[in-house]
């Protein structure tokens, strides 16, 4: 009983055998593509790379398309050039055969685009992340300072609940994006209101930091 062909190339091989041909293969440099070689009674009829799947038929054409290995067993034998393929066809053959027949160390790798950066002197020009604050550190921070002066630039000093302007302060909608808060993030209120968003809900007690940090808005108010 014979031992029936595994690998691709040795199927291939046993079916040019049936059809009068010799197919052979190597590599010019070691661990690089593998070039096959169809030869019928010691004359070389198609060469033929499996990693570009292109093929030459010497005399008659070089470096066209073929779409599969067993197509080439075909080419081989009739000495006819198929038609070209699509461009999907093409991309699609081509993946599948450098997987296969090349390499891992010489595959094409994808490309990751780098970071744009520039460097002038000692200092580095690469974006940064923006800082990721604390919200009591930030709250008494010249950052947050600017930003509620920003704040009542554009809406003005005068509570946005009850139209008082008395000891006007800025007041956090929400915590999701502190240190870089939205216009809509913030709301313009006065002391009286402000207390009373932190503590008259639910009986919720406002934290000494939160009230030390009201009273300097306080202060701040009465200075400027």
């Amino acid at each position: 009983m014979t031992k029936r062909p595994t690998t691709e190339f040795a199927v291939l091989q046993a079916e040019s055998k049936e059809l009068g041909m010799v197919l052979s293969r190597f590599a010019k440099v070691p661990g690089r593509a593998e070039h096959w070689m169809f030869e019928i009674d010691g004359n070389l009829v198609l060469d033929f790379w499996p990693a570009t799947m292109k093929a030459c038929i010497p005399g008659k054409g070089a470096g066209f398309f073929v779409p599969s290995n067993r197509a080439a067993v075909d080419v081989a034998k009739t000495g006819i050039i198929p038609p070209p393929p699509t461009k999907s066809e093409r991309q699609k053959a081509r993946s599948i055969c450098r997987q296969k027949y090349l390499p891992s160390e010489i595959r094409p790798k994808k490309k990751r685009r780098k970071a744009r950066h520039c460097r002038k002197g000692n200092q580095d020009c690469r974006p940064h992340k923006p800082k990721k604050w604390k919200y009591h550190e930030y709250i008494v921070s010249p950052a947050w300072f600017a930003r509620r002066e920003a704040i009542f630039k554009n809406r003005g000093r005068q509570c946005e609940r009850c139209g008082s302007t008395e000891e006007i302060q800025v007041h956090h909608l929400n915590y999701k994006r502190v240190g870089r808060e939205r216009d809509k993030d913030l709301e313009v209120l006065c002391r009286g209101c402000h207390e009373n968003e932190h503590e008259g809900k639910n009986g919720v007690v406002m934290d000494p930091m939160t009230r030390a940090y009201l009273e300097k808005c306080s202060v701040h108010a009465e200075e400027s």
